[in-house]
């Protein structure tokens, strides 16, 4: 029994999460190595403590048992599990590489993390965009055209539901290509320049649109 390496000390520090996972797989292993009879819970929570070190003992002082936990071997595993299981490293388990060779984090942002984990510099190097194809780059633009500017009393009609609606008076330029205006129901909204179809003063009746919303 005594020549065979115990575990290393249960480390909490760092990602206190996976410490233990592991710290728990070599314990068990080395109970089964030096023979623990599997019935003797106080042999091996002893065993636990002084293999897993003072840190591990002063953790363990802090667990509030119950009657019928107390001396049992499964319960002060659990304790340990509860209390290390929130001490996760985040940002090492977003950065971590998966099988696939991408961490999570990578997987969700198209990049990789700046860290304290060791990476080499070309991987953090930021990609060139594509270049601007100019051959579907005309395609889109072929149907264009430049709209007018639109000043303070210019008389315009609102797109709503792909429909040119109410007609609206404009009151001022808010933004570039962004418009406040003034409807005929008496509601002020904010439309973008595409939003706004400019019309004349006058109606077919010769009657002025502007006097109808006063």
């Amino acid at each position: 029994m005594n020549s065979i390496r115990p575990p290393d000390e249960l480390k909490f520090t760092g990602n206190v999460h996976e410490n233990w996972k592991t710290f728990r797989q070599c314990f068990e292993f080395y109970l089964l190595a030096v023979g623990i009879n599997e019935d003797d819970d106080r042999c091996k929570i002893a065993l636990l403590l002084t293999v897993a070190g003072r840190s591990a003992l002063d953790v363990y002082n802090t667990f509030v048992f119950t009657a019928a936990q107390k001396d049992k071997f499964p319960a002060v595993l659990e304790k340990f599990e509860d209390y290390c299981t929130p001490r996760k490293n985040e940002t090492y388990e977003r950065a971590a590489p998966l099988e696939g060779g991408k961490s999570p984090a990578e997987l969700l942002m198209n990049r990789k993390l700046r860290t304290r984990l060791p990476s080499a510099e070309h991987l953090l190097e930021k990609k060139e965009k594509h270049p601007v194809n100019q051959n579907r780059l005309q395609a889109y633009n072929r149907t264009t055209k430049p709209l007018c500017q639109l000043v303070q009393d210019d008389v315009v009609r609102v797109r709503c539901d792909g429909q040119w609606g109410p007609v609206a008076k404009v009151i001022k330029e808010t933004a570039p290509r962004s418009y406040e205006v003034l409807t005929e129901y008496g509601n002020t909204v904010r439309r973008n320049r595409s939003h706004l179809l400019k019309v004349p003063h006058t109606g077919r009746d010769g009657q002025e649109i502007v006097s109808l919303m006063d």
